[in-house]
Protein backbone atom coordinates (compact mmCIF):
# COMPACT_ATOMS: atom_id res chain seq x y z
CA UNK A 1 0.00 0.00 0.00
CA UNK A 2 2.52 2.56 0.97
CA UNK A 3 3.90 4.82 3.49
CA UNK A 4 1.18 6.20 6.68
CA UNK A 5 0.75 9.60 6.41
CA UNK A 6 1.67 10.75 9.51
CA UNK A 7 4.64 7.91 9.97
CA UNK A 8 6.34 8.62 14.06
CA UNK A 9 10.11 8.62 14.74
CA UNK A 10 11.51 7.72 17.72
CA UNK A 11 14.58 9.95 17.49
CA UNK A 12 15.61 12.70 15.86
CA UNK A 13 18.14 10.40 14.07
CA UNK A 14 15.75 8.11 12.75
CA UNK A 15 14.13 11.29 10.92
CA UNK A 16 17.01 12.29 9.31
CA UNK A 17 18.14 9.04 7.69
CA UNK A 18 14.81 8.95 5.93
CA UNK A 19 16.11 12.50 4.04
CA UNK A 20 19.65 11.39 3.36
CA UNK A 21 19.22 10.86 -0.51
CA UNK A 22 20.82 12.36 -2.82
CA UNK A 23 18.87 14.37 -5.44
CA UNK A 24 19.62 15.71 -9.12
CA UNK A 25 18.28 19.18 -8.07
CA UNK A 26 14.70 18.63 -8.91
CA UNK A 27 13.35 17.41 -5.75
CA UNK A 28 12.98 19.60 -3.00
CA UNK A 29 13.73 18.18 0.40
CA UNK A 30 10.72 19.37 2.41
CA UNK A 31 9.18 18.99 5.83
CA UNK A 32 5.33 20.11 6.36
CA UNK A 33 4.87 21.66 9.97
CA UNK A 34 1.76 22.18 11.57
CA UNK A 35 1.06 24.41 14.67
CA UNK A 36 -1.00 26.44 16.65
CA UNK A 37 1.75 27.99 18.96
CA UNK A 38 3.10 31.41 17.74
CA UNK A 39 6.12 30.59 19.44
CA UNK A 40 7.04 27.32 17.27
CA UNK A 41 10.37 28.58 16.52
CA UNK A 42 11.74 27.27 20.06
CA UNK A 43 10.38 23.93 19.49
CA UNK A 44 11.32 23.56 15.68
CA UNK A 45 14.59 25.16 15.60
CA UNK A 46 16.80 22.68 17.48
CA UNK A 47 14.83 19.67 15.04
CA UNK A 48 16.03 21.82 11.91
CA UNK A 49 19.43 22.00 12.68
CA UNK A 50 19.93 18.27 13.45
CA UNK A 51 18.03 16.92 10.17
CA UNK A 52 18.84 19.96 8.13
CA UNK A 53 15.84 19.57 4.92
CA UNK A 54 16.44 21.92 1.99
CA UNK A 55 12.94 23.62 2.48
CA UNK A 56 10.36 24.06 5.29
CA UNK A 57 6.60 24.40 4.85
CA UNK A 58 4.81 26.67 7.90
CA UNK A 59 0.63 25.29 7.19
CA UNK A 60 -0.38 27.50 9.59
CA UNK A 61 -3.58 29.69 9.94
CA UNK A 62 -1.64 32.79 11.35
CA UNK A 63 1.36 34.82 10.86
CA UNK A 64 4.20 34.81 13.65
CA UNK A 65 6.68 37.57 12.63
CA UNK A 66 8.83 36.83 15.96
CA UNK A 67 8.89 32.55 14.93
CA UNK A 68 9.44 33.82 11.35
CA UNK A 69 12.61 36.07 12.03
CA UNK A 70 14.16 33.42 14.66
CA UNK A 71 13.78 30.92 11.81
CA UNK A 72 15.96 33.10 8.88
CA UNK A 73 18.65 33.91 11.77
CA UNK A 74 19.26 30.43 12.87
CA UNK A 75 18.50 28.59 9.58
CA UNK A 76 19.41 30.66 6.74
CA UNK A 77 19.83 27.96 4.54
CA UNK A 78 16.04 26.42 4.97
CA UNK A 79 13.84 27.82 1.73
CA UNK A 80 10.59 28.58 3.83
CA UNK A 81 7.37 28.08 2.20
CA UNK A 82 4.18 30.31 3.22
CA UNK A 83 0.91 28.49 3.16
CA UNK A 84 -2.07 31.11 2.05
CA UNK A 85 -5.57 29.52 2.89
CA UNK A 86 -9.03 31.45 3.47
CA UNK A 87 -7.69 31.79 7.40
CA UNK A 88 -4.76 33.68 6.20
CA UNK A 89 -6.89 35.14 3.49
CA UNK A 90 -9.84 36.46 6.13
CA UNK A 91 -6.82 37.66 9.27
CA UNK A 92 -4.57 39.42 7.01
CA UNK A 93 -4.26 42.18 4.06
CA UNK A 94 -2.60 41.34 0.70
CA UNK A 95 -0.34 44.19 1.58
CA UNK A 96 0.56 42.40 5.40
CA UNK A 97 1.33 39.17 3.35
CA UNK A 98 3.28 40.81 0.45
CA UNK A 99 5.70 42.36 3.45
CA UNK A 100 5.98 39.11 5.17
CA UNK A 101 6.83 36.64 1.52
CA UNK A 102 10.66 38.70 2.15
CA UNK A 103 11.29 35.62 4.17
CA UNK A 104 10.17 33.10 2.04
CA UNK A 105 11.29 31.39 -0.98
CA UNK A 106 7.61 29.98 -2.27
CA UNK A 107 4.08 30.83 -1.59
CA UNK A 108 1.61 27.88 -1.81
CA UNK A 109 -1.78 28.52 -2.89
CA UNK A 110 -4.40 26.18 -0.80
CA UNK A 111 -7.85 26.87 0.03
CA UNK A 112 -8.97 22.95 -0.38
CA UNK A 113 -7.95 22.70 3.47
CA UNK A 114 -7.00 19.20 2.88
CA UNK A 115 -9.83 17.90 1.14
CA UNK A 116 -9.35 18.02 -2.15
CA UNK A 117 -11.75 20.70 -3.62
CA UNK A 118 -10.22 21.79 -6.89
CA UNK A 119 -8.13 24.96 -7.73
CA UNK A 120 -10.57 27.48 -8.60
CA UNK A 121 -9.69 30.03 -11.53
CA UNK A 122 -10.06 32.65 -8.75
CA UNK A 123 -7.43 31.40 -6.67
CA UNK A 124 -5.03 31.46 -9.63
CA UNK A 125 -6.43 35.04 -10.06
CA UNK A 126 -5.62 35.73 -6.61
CA UNK A 127 -1.84 34.84 -7.13
CA UNK A 128 -0.89 37.51 -9.51
CA UNK A 129 -1.39 40.15 -6.78
CA UNK A 130 1.98 38.51 -4.98
CA UNK A 131 5.07 39.36 -6.62
CA UNK A 132 8.71 38.54 -6.21
CA UNK A 133 7.87 34.79 -4.87
CA UNK A 134 7.63 31.27 -6.92
CA UNK A 135 4.37 30.38 -6.27
CA UNK A 136 2.30 27.11 -6.68
CA UNK A 137 -0.96 25.61 -6.41
CA UNK A 138 -2.67 22.82 -4.15
CA UNK A 139 -6.02 21.47 -4.33
CA UNK A 140 -7.75 18.78 -5.52
CA UNK A 141 -4.94 17.65 -7.91
CA UNK A 142 -4.68 13.83 -9.09
CA UNK A 143 -3.14 12.23 -11.71
CA UNK A 144 -6.88 12.25 -13.82
CA UNK A 145 -7.04 16.06 -13.98
CA UNK A 146 -2.97 17.33 -13.46
CA UNK A 147 -2.04 17.38 -17.14
CA UNK A 148 -5.45 19.98 -17.47
CA UNK A 149 -4.32 22.02 -14.80
CA UNK A 150 -1.06 22.76 -16.29
CA UNK A 151 -2.34 23.17 -19.95
CA UNK A 152 -4.58 25.80 -18.18
CA UNK A 153 -1.91 27.98 -16.49
CA UNK A 154 0.95 29.11 -17.79
CA UNK A 155 4.24 30.58 -16.56
CA UNK A 156 6.56 29.57 -13.63
CA UNK A 157 5.05 27.73 -10.49
CA UNK A 158 4.52 24.62 -8.63
CA UNK A 159 2.36 21.88 -7.75
CA UNK A 160 1.16 20.03 -4.66
CA UNK A 161 -0.95 17.01 -4.02
CA UNK A 162 -1.65 14.77 -1.03
CA UNK A 163 -5.37 14.01 -0.77
CA UNK A 164 -5.94 11.97 -3.68
CA UNK A 165 -2.59 10.39 -3.85
CA UNK A 166 -3.61 8.41 -0.57
CA UNK A 167 -5.91 5.53 -0.14
CA UNK A 168 -7.09 4.70 3.97
CA UNK A 169 -4.11 7.13 5.01
CA UNK A 170 -1.40 5.82 2.96
CA UNK A 171 0.89 6.52 0.24
CA UNK A 172 -0.91 4.95 -2.98
CA UNK A 173 1.90 4.46 -5.05
CA UNK A 174 -0.02 3.30 -8.19
CA UNK A 175 -1.72 7.40 -7.90
CA UNK A 176 1.57 8.83 -7.19
CA UNK A 177 2.85 7.05 -10.48
CA UNK A 178 -0.01 8.23 -12.68
CA UNK A 179 0.11 11.63 -11.40
CA UNK A 180 3.67 12.37 -11.81
CA UNK A 181 3.12 10.64 -15.27
CA UNK A 182 0.89 12.49 -16.54
CA UNK A 183 2.11 16.05 -14.78
CA UNK A 184 5.47 14.74 -17.18
CA UNK A 185 3.53 14.29 -20.01
CA UNK A 186 2.72 17.50 -20.96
Amino acid sequence: MGEFRYPTFKSYEEFKNLLDFKTDGNIIKMIHFNSSKTDFHERLIPFLKFVKPDALQLNLNFISKKSINELRKECPDIDLLFVYNKSIENKYTKEEIQEILKDFKYMLFDFSGGNGLKISPEVVKKADYFQGILKGYAGGLSGDNVQEFIKMNKGEYFIDAENRLLKNESLNYDECKKYIESASNI
